[in-house]
C-alpha cells in the first residue's frame, strides 16, 4: 500500500475492531493524511518497509494499541509540523522483531499519545537494540508498564529511565544485561514490579536500586553468574518488597535482610 492511494478515515465507523497491513510501505511525507480521524481499536503492521512513519499522518485518529512486527527497516517516527495530531491517541505501543533499531530514543517512540491514558510500551525480540539514550521517555510520564525483554541490552544508564515516575512494571530480562548504572531506577517511585531474569549481571551493590521506595515484587531468578548483593542494596524498598525471586543464581547469602519483609 502507498499512502497517496488510501484513505482510512471511518469518523461514522465505530465498531472497527482491527486493520492489519502487510508488506506494506507508507510515504510518511504524503500531503494526504491516510489515517486521519481513524477509528479503530488495533492498528497492526507487519514487514513494515519504512524507515519512519510520519505522527502527524494520525491527526485526530482515535487507536488503542498500535503494534509493529517482523519489519526489515523501521526505525522510528517523525515530527513533521510544529504541532502534534489531535484527537483520542494511542493507549499501547507495542514492536516485536524490528530489525533496524539499535539504540532506543524518543523518536523510536510515537507522539501520537494520550498522555493521561498511554499506559504501556512494549519494545522486544528486537537483536540489535543495545542501549536506551538519557531521556528516552520524557515524553510518557504516565506509563504504568515499560516491556523492554529479549532484546541486546547491555547496559541500563543512569538518565535512561528519567521521567517515569508513575510506572508500575519494569521488565529487562532476557538481555545480556552486564552493568546497571548507579541510581539508574532513582525515578522509579511508583514501580511495583522489577524483572530482571535471565541477564549477564555479576553483583547487585547497594546503590543501584536507588529509588525504588514502592518496590513490591523482584526477580532476578536465572541470573546464572549473579553471585553478590550487597546487603545495603534493598534499603529503599526494605519496607514494601515482599517477593525475592533467587532461583538459578549463585547467591547463597544476602547479609543484613530482614527475613520477615518477604514472603
Amino acid at each position: 500500500y502507498n499512502s497517496s492511494e488510501i484513505f482510512l478515515s471511518t469518523r461514522s465507523n465505530q465498531n472497527l475492531l482491527k486493520i492489519r497491513f502487510s508488506n506494506s510501505f507508507f510515504n510518511f511525507a504524503s500531503t494526504r493524511q491516510p489515517f486521519k480521524g481513524l477509528r479503530a481499536h488495533e492498528l497492526h503492521f507487519t514487514n513494515l518497509s519504512n524507515e519512519y512513519l510520519a505522527n502527524s499522518i494520525f491527526d485526530e485518529s482515535s487507536i488503542n494499541e498500535f503494534y509493529i512486527e517482523n519489519s526489515l527497516n523501521f526505525i522510528g517516527f517523525l515530527d513533521l509540523s510544529n504541532s502534534l495530531p489531535n484527537g483520542k491517541l494511542l493507549h499501547r505501543f507495542i514492536v516485536i522483531r524490528s530489525f533496524k533499531i539499535e539504540q532506543l530514543c524518543s523518536h523510536s517512540l510515537p507522539s501520537f499519545v494520550n498522555q493521561e491514558t498511554f499506559h504501556e510500551i512494549t519494545i522486544k525480540k528486537c537483536p540489535n537494540i543495545r542501549s536506551i539514550k538519557p531521556f528516552t521517555f520524557f515524553k510518557y510520564p504516565h506509563l504504568k508498564s515499560l516491556y523492554l525483554s529479549s532484546n541486546n541490552l547491555s547496559l541500563i544508564q543512569k538518565d535512561s529511565l528519567r521521567y517515569l515516575s508513575q510506572l508500575e512494571l519494569l521488565d529487562l530480562s532476557s538481555n545480556p544485561l552486564n552493568f546497571i548504572e548507579e541510581e539508574a531506577f532513582r525515578d522509579l517511585s511508583s514501580l511495583k514490579r522489577l524483572y530482571i531474569e535471565q541477564t549477564q549481571l555479576k553483583i547487585i551493590n547497594e546503590r543501584q536500586f536507588i529509588g525504588l521506595v514502592g518496590l513490591i515484587d523482584l526477580k532476578l531468578s536465572k541470573n546464572y553468574n549473579l553471585e553478590y548483593i550487597n546487603p545495603q542494596a534493598f534499603q529503599d524498598s526494605r519496607n514494601t518488597l515482599r517477593e525475592l525471586h533467587l532461583k538459578d543464581t549463585r547467591i547463597r547469602l544476602i547479609d543484613s535482610f530482614e527475613e520477615d519483609n518477604l514472603e
